[in-house]
């Protein structure tokens, strides 16, 4: 590491006093046709690990004309799955996903991120760079697998193991601090259009996640759930108001779980019975929209409209007047991976069209994003000719 944290937090501090972020009216720009482009476990990019730079040029070249071809114009690009980075970093390794071992770069030295961004701009895709602030690796054998100038490894007190895995501890300071210095290095170092979370923030399974020592020391009588969602949204607000004082253009957004909460357990909540966001993984996305904290907000409205506990259009209608009400743009996330699985609603590729005709009525729509790139190059049950067919045909 060139660059330690501490330098990071004198540089970055000073730019965390200047606060304020005032809601602008939703822009009505071009329909965002947008794609997650994965590279954790070798989803979709690189496909394998050990390529050469040659290997992993035609990779990223082929990902960008079939998006262009298919009709997509923004891309989700995965840059730090695990607590690791596809692009040289001061501060995280380079990922296992590149090269099969942690710390290790790629064939020469190659940075995939300059030239995802690159190839990206001559075919007029918007690239961001898609984040997953806390996860370090999951799974029981996370450890060894970790280099010795991870952040992790350097500074363990950081860190939280537990059944599912291991994580940054979201109520400490100091990883808030980490997080802000990737984000800026991002910025600074590379042209985005924006910078995007996944809806990992406190895990999943929380069996065996053991905050109290912090919860002892910055819990200020809150709640140990209030305390959790506090920590969640003091990172999203001093990442918003950061981005803003570097540059005011590049686009800060976040896909949460698709469901706030349940109107059943919390006022406000949607007409749904499934898992709540905002009791079981402290990520309280409706405050985030409501404080203005992001540029957009893309939900995972991973359902079909038969599904009884959380149906399509129950939530799109609830995420749809809670944007416009806020004025932020609302995206949708969309589960092309469904189609094809024995999950009720999802037996035809024709259910990813209705959708998005369902979602282009809706005054705060500007637009969706498919899960992900390589299942849309599978087709499933035809849910690309689909797609293409709703993207060209004459309206």
């Amino acid at each position: 590491m060139k660059l330690s944290i501490r330098l990071w937090s004198m540089v970055l501090i000073p730019l965390l006093l200047l606060s304020g972020c005032s809601k602008q009216p939703m822009a009505q720009e071009k329909e965002i046709r947008a794609c997650w482009v994965s590279s954790v476990g070798n989803l979709d990019f690189p496909s394998k690990q050990g390529l050469s730079a040659d290997q992993l040029r035609k990779e990223i070249e082929e990902i960008l004309k079939n998006c262009k071809d298919w009709g997509i114009n923004t891309i989700f690009f995965q840059v730090r799955p695990n607590g690791d980075a596809l692009y040289p970093s001061e501060i995280f390794p380079w990922s296992v996903y590149l090269s099969g071992k942690q710390g290790q770069a790629p064939h020469e030295n190659f940075d995939s991120l300059a030239y995802f961004i690159k190839k990206a701009k001559e075919v007029n895709i918007d690239l961001h760079a898609w984040i997953n602030p806390y996860r370090i690796g999951s799974g029981d054998q996370v450890w060894e697998h970790l280099s010795a100038d991870n952040p992790a490894v350097l500074h363990r007190d950081y860190t939280v193991t537990c059944e599912s895995g291991v994580y940054y501890n979201p109520a400490l300071p100091e990883v808030r601090q980490l997080i802000l210095s990737g984000v800026a290095e991002l910025i600074r170092n590379y042209d985005l259009a924006g910078i995007h979370f996944d809806d990992y923030f406190y895990p999943y399974n929380m069996d065996g996640f053991d905050d109290s020592a912090a919860y002892a020391q910055y819990g200020s009588g809150l709640s140990l759930e209030d305390f959790r969602r506090k920590s969640v949204d003091s990172l999203v607000e001093s990442v918003y108001k950061m981005m803003k004082t570097m540059n005011k253009e590049i686009l800060f957004g976040i896909s949460p779980f698709g469901i706030w909460a349940n109107a059943s357990n919390q006022e406000g909540g949607s007409a749904t019975s499934g898992m709540s966001a905002y009791s079981e993984i402290f990520s309280d996305s409706k405050k985030w929209v409501e404080n203005g904290w992001v540029d957009y907000i893309c939900p995972q409205i991973y359902w079909s409209k038969e599904n009884k506990a959380a149906p399509f259009e129950i939530l799109v209608d609830w995420w749809d007047n809670l944007c416009q009400k806020e004025k932020i743009p609302l995206l949708a996330g969309i589960a092309v991976y469904k189609v094809g699985s024995e999950e009720i609603g999802w037996e035809s590729g024709a259910v990813i069209a209705e959708q998005l005709r369902y979602l282009s009525e809706k005054e705060s729509c500007r637009g969706h994003s498919f899960f992900r790139y390589g299942i849309l190059k599978r087709n499933p049950e035809g849910a690309l000719s689909e797609i293409q067919n709703y993207y060209f045909e004459d309206k």
